[in-house]
């Protein structure tokens, strides 16, 4: 059953004001940018070069989450069509098509190099994404998809299984054990310890 989910509700309850926020044992690799609103969960890895613009309306990244390098995620976009003027030095009131709408990654989401998330997408618990994908819709939850199609439904209840294990293993925490940033030019590391965070390093 399709899970619905309101990015904007999730957003305001999550108290982000704008900022993004990141959880505990997040990585985050060189050469990513990241803009707008937009929250990441816990034990999350983004490689290099991946570009995620949350907008007004948000990405959100649940626990357990992943981008391989290279994928972006847009939840807001210009026209394309030709009904409206297009590109970030045009006023607002010149690009009234634009599309702005939350997406959200589910746990345990996976997702191959140089694939692309457009507005309004949601990726659903434990999907795998093959590389070089185009998501216009929902991705059911333990669904392998290549190139945006489904293609199997490898044994999801063997899967379960296995992310439960590494739930166990590493722990979970709730959405609101989040440390804010602006933009990381660097590797940097965090580990969460009782109510604290610890800075352990970064590199370039």
């Amino acid at each position: 059953m399709r899970e619905k989910w309101n990015g904007e509700q999730f957003l305001r309850e999550g108290g982000i004001g704008g900022a993004s926020e990141v959880g505990s044992h997040v990585r985050i690799d060189d050469f990513v940018t990241i803009s707008g609103k937009v929250v990441l969960g816990n034990y999350i890895h983004i490689a290099q070069f991946c570009g995620l613009y949350g907008g007004t309306e948000g990405i959100c990244m649940e626990d357990f989450s992943g981008l391989s390098s290279k994928c972006t995620i847009y939840a807001t976009s210009n026209d394309y069509s030709g009904a409206s003027l297009t590109n970030p030095t045009v006023p607002a009131k010149y690009k009234t098509a634009d599309k702005n709408a939350a997406v959200r990654l589910g746990r345990h989401a996976i997702i191959g190099c140089m694939s692309v998330i457009l507005p309004g997408v949601t990726i659903g618990e434990g999907c795998a994404v093959g590389a070089m994908s185009l998501c216009l819709k929902y991705l059911d939850p333990w669904g392998v998809y290549i190139y945006g199609r489904h293609s199997a439904q490898e044994n999801p209840e063997a899967q379960r299984e296995i992310a439960g294990v590494g739930e166990a293993a590493f722990g979970r925490t709730g959405r609101n054990d989040k440390l804010k940033f602006l933009s990381w030019k660097w590797r940097c590391f965090f580990q969460k310890d009782e109510k604290t965070y610890k800075f352990l390093h970064c590199s370039t």
